[in-house]
């Protein structure tokens, strides 16, 4: 699903996906992988969203009924980046708690 996005969104925005690679700074190899069905990392995941203006949700191809906010939710991507292994690992177990 990714990668279908990813090609598609590319070619709307005259971009093609090697180019939007090395434009965020990644090696062509990397869109291979994605191609053979590889998920980016999430901090690569936002950068393309960034560089191509559209949401990660959009670019995964995920549909919710009820999302936060944008702003809200770039803020939640930006603070889960840069998270500790450990305090990932507490933030999941908390957002596991909470949908008890």
């Amino acid at each position: 699903m990714f990668w279908d996005n990813f090609q598609r969104i590319c070619k709307e925005k005259g971009e093609s996906p090697n180019g939007v690679c090395r434009e965020i700074g990644l090696s062509n190899a990397v869109a291979t992988h994605w191609k053979n069905g590889t998920l980016p990392k999430a901090d690569v995941l936002v950068k393309i969203a960034e560089h191509l203006d559209v949401s990660v949700d959009y670019l995964l191809g995920v549909q919710k009924k009820s999302a936060p906010d944008d702003e809200v939710r770039n803020a939640l991507i930006d603070k889960v980046i840069h998270m500790s292994d450990s305090q990932a690992k507490n933030f999941l177990a908390l957002l596991e708690s909470m949908e008890e």
